[in-house]
């Protein structure tokens, strides 16, 4: 089972269709939910948080979800989710240079764990005003992808499955969005990236 939790966005449907296509149960429940701490109890393959609205420095329950899941259970952020994770890193949410909706850029990555096999530069699908500042990132996380702005695009933990992406995979705009979601599943159901594709960048 994965658990996505949906944090009040219409882009969370598009997401669960993409993980339904590597996995049949997925699970989708709030923040809020009172099923929610039974399911994270139930070893779930993973816990995906979505995209959403606001600023995540408030959100105390989803910031409280992301603790307790993070080297424990493999995390995939989207978006929102990315900065939450961006937050329990040692982050601070800033606003972007310009807001972005929408608009397809190319960006820099690693090419290793999620990005393996993924073309570089990576056409992905911003929908974000919001951005972290990765001036207090801790040692546990490295800077997987960045913009041609500045702005982190993606986080990785250095032990464990724990992704963010401020961009949108689940975007039919977004070049190897499935395969991306597809390799962070495959890692998440073994607990841990093939050797192969660490190697890669």
């Amino acid at each position: 089972m994965i658990v996505l939790v949906d944090n009040h966005d219409s882009f969370t449907w598009n997401l669960a269709a993409l993980l339904r296509a590597e996995i049949d149960a997925v699970v989708v429940m709030r923040p809020h939910d009172p099923g929610l701490d039974a399911a994270l109890s139930a070893d779930p393959i993973a816990v995906i948080l979505s995209p959403g609205p606001g600023n995540p420095t408030g959100m105390h329950r989803l910031r409280a979800i992301a603790a307790r899941c993070v080297g424990t259970i493999p995390v995939l952020g989207v978006c929102l989710g990315h900065q939450v994770l961006g937050l329990l890193a040692g982050a601070v949410i800033e606003r972007a240079p310009v807001p972005v909706h929408g608009r397809v850029e190319a960006i820099a990555h690693d090419g290793r764990c999620e990005y393996a096999a993924l073309p570089q530069p990576l056409p992905v699908v911003r929908y974000h005003s919001l951005r972290i500042g990765e001036e207090g990132l801790d040692d546990r996380v490295v800077v997987s992808a960045r913009a041609a702005d500045g702005t982190v695009m993606g986080l990785r933990w250095r032990q464990g499955v724990t992704v963010g992406v401020q961009f949108h995979p689940e975007s039919v705009a977004s070049a190897g969005g499935r395969k991306l979601v597809r390799s962070f599943v495959g890692a998440a159901v073994q607990r841990r990236w093939p050797e192969s594709q660490w190697m890669n960048g």
